[in-house]
């Protein structure tokens, strides 16, 4: 069985990438010539996923502009022979139902993702966040596609990193008898305190099962945390890797979205 829904939280305030991201959302920022939710969009596509829902705030509508048709503009380049300027952004918005829900409140990425509660229903769904950038063979959503129909389970996508990044990143915690199978996540660990070399890349699988813990967490920080009722759904439910050769690009900073785009150009070009 296939997933078919993806839920995207991109309400944010990209504090990180400040003073751009006052004006641009942070998945909205290109990579080449594209705004990195759509390389999102495009892997999703292709792994069969039909319906998305984007969690934005009252000041991301560029997003919604971006993926509606623009009659205007596309009329003028048939006129002028250039329509295939558009090919590959009608090709999304051609290709998924995309469902917007606002985040009245930034109230954090589990509050965010408890809003696509009716959206998801009672299927299993995809979760991918969008200031995620991925590089690799095969597309993302494909790899963790590809991990559920083996195990049937919530999945967690992962990437393998340098040991001098583990204090990064949250490290999974790997049963011993089934390399797969995961125990659990440290976050951001010493270099000699690193339960593998397996990070959490910000992609998952999850059974609606997840939205009775996101309803139990409690606020830390004023936010409520995704990971709060992750690590809630892991006492009682099993977990397995989805693993992946792309490499992730973490375009909230500077550095992160610079090596994204270098990146991207000689792999892409």
């Amino acid at each position: 069985m296939k997933v078919r829904k993806l839920v995207i939280p991109v309400a944010g305030l990209g504090t990180r990438f400040l003073p751009v991201t006052k004006a641009v959302p942070k998945a909205m920022m290109p990579i080449l010539d594209k705004p990195v939710i759509q390389y999102t969009l495009e892997s999703a596509i292709k792994s069969g996923i039909t319906d998305v829902c984007i969690i934005l705030n009252h000041n991301q509508d560029l997003i919604k502009d971006y993926f509606s048709h623009n009659l205007e503009l596309e009329r003028k380049l048939i006129e002028e022979g250039k329509s295939k300027v558009l090919d590959s952004l009608n090709y999304i918005i051609d290709n998924l139902n995309i469902t917007y829900i606002y985040q009245e409140e930034p109230l954090g990425s589990g509050h965010a993702i408890m809003l696509a509660k009716d959206f998801v229903g009672k299927e299993p769904f995809m979760v991918m966040y969008g200031d995620g950038f991925f590089l690799g063979k095969y597309p993302i959503c494909m790899d963790l596609q590809k991990a559920y129909t083996m195990y049937d389970a919530n999945i967690i996508g992962a990437s393998e990193v340098e040991l001098q990044e583990v204090n990064k990143y949250g490290m999974l915690i790997l049963d011993e008898h089934d390399s797969d199978r995961i125990l659990g996540v440290v976050e951001k660990p010493s270099l000699r305190e690193t339960p593998s070399l397996l990070a959490s890349n910000g992609t998952y699988i999850l059974k609606p099962s997840i939205f009775k813990e996101l309803e139990k967490i409690k606020k830390t920080g004023g936010e409520y945390l995704f990971t709060d009722a992750l690590f809630r759904l892991m006492r009682k439910e099993e977990f397995y890797v989805g693993r992946t050769d792309n490499t992730f690009y973490d375009i909230g900073n500077m550095n992160g979205y610079l090596k994204a785009n270098n990146a991207a150009y000689k792999f892409l070009k």
